[in-house]
């Protein structure tokens, strides 16, 4: 995984519209992020 997403921690996360196309992803622990994305 590490490889295939060029990133250097856990956890990756991934976020994908209802189509399942890749809108964005990260890694590490960012609670901001999900914020944004949890509302």
């Amino acid at each position: 995984m590490k490889a295939k997403y060029h990133i250097q921690q856990l956890p990756l996360v991934k976020i994908v519209d209802d189509e399942g196309n890749l809108i964005e992803y990260w890694s590490g622990f960012r609670p901001n992020k999900i914020n944004q994305y949890a509302k």
